[in-house]
């Protein structure tokens, strides 16, 4: 069991955390030059500037009410404040993002990077990679383009196919994450399925016996 993993599932908090610390706390208050946060200090903790933000994402503001990862860089023992930073936690709060997306079954969206004839890598955001191998992927994209004798094997077409999706951002659900191997592998079609099942259901409530179609 890793530090993270203690910090993330220990219910009693201390009142003052180290320097240096990752720690999970509750968004209180969010503006653009401000962000408060919960972390069962003797106060709350304060992100501000360039602190809110991780470096190369999309600059979103933390939710209100929303459990984030803050990175302690000053405990507040001097000056009773406790300065936090959503920047410097990395790839670590990425990695307890995806834990959460598996744990609640959530959509994520990747953007594709590389393909291959096994699939496509993809970036999850954070530094971290993941990988969508291609029978996970919706036929619809790859299948119905390329012809019924695609599926016995034309390589090059599927390869070509395949790297038409590069630059291209997919939503996806998380079907496996192994830290230790830096491994995710996502699956699109447990995204299009949901979604093919309530077009489904609300095709049949629109439809009556001697409808033509």
């Amino acid at each position: 069991k890793s530090v993270l993993d203690s910090v993330l599932t220990d219910p009693v908090f201390p009142k003052i955390f180290k320097k240096g610390s990752l720690v999970k706390g509750k968004v209180v208050s969010a503006n653009k030059g401000q962000v408060l946060v919960d972390i069962g200090a003797r106060a709350e903790g304060v992100v501000a500037g360039k602190e809110i933000y991780l470096e190369g994402e999309k600059r979103e503001l933390p939710v209100v009410g929303e459990e984030i990862l803050v990175y302690v860089k000053d405990s507040g023992e001097e000056s009773g404040v406790t300065k936090l930073s959503i920047r410097r936690t990395g790839n670590a709060r990425k990695w307890y993002e995806l834990d959460d997306a598996l744990a609640n079954d959530k959509v994520v969206e990747v953007e594709v990077l590389e393909a291959n004839t096994g699939g496509v890598i993809v970036s999850v955001g954070g530094g971290l990679r993941g990988f969508i191998p291609t029978s996970q992927l919706d036929n619809a994209r790859i299948y119905d383009t390329l012809g019924s004798d695609s599926r016995q094997g034309n390589t090059s077409e599927l390869q070509h196919k395949l790297a038409t999706l590069v630059g291209k951002k997919i939503k996806v659900k998380i079907i496996e994450i192994d830290k230790l191997k830096n491994r995710i592998i996502f699956s699109e079609k447990l995204v299009k399925s949901k979604a093919d099942m309530e077009q489904r259901t609300n095709t049949l409530k629109s439809v009556k016996v001697g409808d033509t179609l």
